[in-house]
């Protein structure tokens, strides 16, 4: 009888000295086990406001990134230069998969991101474009560019001037020749061009309308799918 009223405690005793040896494996198991401390590399990280002096809150203005780029226009006359291109709206992009093919081009004044121009042409693939080329294309150049997806290349330019206010195109009330893009080179992963637009404001009414008369710009853009154009060689002699 004695013998049975012993056996539980026996067990309870023989499960505590198991826990007790795995617990205390497990506490030697992670004295032992180096602990692996994994480095960033800030400069590697294309994000705002992941640099080292943001950080460490060394900085009291939030940090934009801007690609190399230049954007100078006249605006009814009036010269103006654009500074700042954000990486993610300076794009040429190609899927075949999803028939996508599109150029962005984004010039704002400084990193608030306004006033800003956007120039969008779609359905192209931009390195196998034969340049210069202009948009719209007229009959001659609808013959030389292949159209990506099953629609025919289009364009569009936008003028920002803050967060509530913008001006576009309108093909009902701007005659021929006046919204023009012409892609003049590209080279490694740079773009070069011009541009001349007459944009009406949205919601309408809340302006007047703006006149780009020209503008030169000249971007590094973000490839996907879209090769990097190799420099012209020059003939020698």
């Amino acid at each position: 009888m004695w013998i049975r009223e012993l056996l539980p405690s026996v067990a309870v005793l023989g499960l505590l000295a198991c826990n007790g040896e795995s617990s205390s494996k497990a506490e030697g198991e992670a004295k032992t086990k180096p602990t692996v401390v994994r480095g960033v590399d800030t400069k590697r990280i294309p994000v705002p406001n992941h640099g080292p002096d943001v950080m460490a809150g060394k900085v009291d203005k939030a940090v934009y990134p801007t690609v190399e780029g230049k954007f100078v226009a006249k605006f009814h006359d009036k010269p103006r230069e654009f500074k700042h291109f954000s990486p993610g709206g300076n794009a040429a992009i190609y899927s075949e998969e999803n028939g996508v093919g599109r150029i962005t081009i984004e010039a704002a004044k400084d990193d608030t991101g306004y006033p800003r121009v956007e120039v969008t042409i779609s359905h192209v693939r931009l390195d196998e474009l034969e340049l210069p080329v202009t948009f719209p294309l007229d009959k001659k150049a609808k013959k030389k560019v292949k159209a990506v997806g099953d629609e025919d290349p289009t364009f569009r330019i936008e003028y920002l001037e803050d967060g509530a206010h913008k001006w576009v195109m309108d093909p009902d009330e701007t005659k021929a020749g006046e919204n023009e893009v012409t892609l003049t080179k590209f080279e490694g992963r740079k773009l070069s061009g011009t541009l001349k637009a007459r944009l009406h404001p949205r919601p309408e009414g809340m302006g007047e309308v703006v006149g780009i008369e020209h503008a030169d710009f000249e971007v590094v853009l973000r490839l996907q799918g879209v090769k990097k154009a190799e420099p012209a060689v020059t003939p020698e002699g």
